[in-house]
């Protein structure tokens, strides 16, 4: 595949899955007492979480104690491991995904690829979602309201809900950091 038609492809793909629903700004809260939708429900969810860069940020001001630390990087560094070997999955899964469109293949072949690079991104996010549960387990109650506090003065910051670098959010980690 040559330079330009994958660049062709690709931006065809990207605009294909835009095409797929509105963007999460344009979704408001859920109808009829449902669940909230978009933007809003990722700050109703990571509102009750605290990215690795906050809890660094502060973390003398909440009096992060060694153990503690300990425990946050070793969360990291197992997360890391798993990161890494999704991000080949869907590097992997997506290139096959750009040369069935290529290729000219059925719809139904190309939407059941889509579902792998679909798949394989929601384990990441899950990754994740769950480094941000074990940060949060591990603070005390103390710790997580005074980070409360910050998030409260500060706003959400730029990487999304509850903090800079947050999920979801323009400027979000692909992989987690060290501590």
């Amino acid at each position: 595949m040559t330079m330009k038609t994958r660049t062709i492809v690709l931006a065809a793909l990207a605009a294909a899955l835009l095409a797929l629903g509105p963007p999460a700004s344009a979704q408001g809260p859920g109808a009829k007492g449902g669940p909230p939708r978009g933007d809003a429900f990722k700050h109703e969810l990571f509102s009750h979480l605290y990215p690795l860069e906050l809890v660094r940020a502060f973390a003398d001001e909440i009096k992060l104690t060694s153990d503690q630390i300990t425990r946050l990087r070793k969360a990291v560094t197992d997360s890391q491991a798993e990161v890494e070997g999704l991000q080949w999955d869907v590097a992997r899964e997506a290139r096959a995904l750009a040369e069935l469109v290529e290729k000219g293949a059925a719809k139904d072949k190309v939407f059941a690829q889509l579902d792998k690079v679909l798949g394989v991104e929601n384990k990441l996010k899950k990754v994740h979602l769950g480094l941000m549960l074990q940060v949060r387990d591990i603070l005390t109650a103390k710790q997580r309201a005074a980070l409360d506090a910050v998030k409260k003065k500060h706003g959400p910051g730029p990487g999304g809900p509850g903090g800079h670098g947050g999920p979801g959010g323009p400027g979000g980690p692909s992989e987690p950091q060290p501590f």
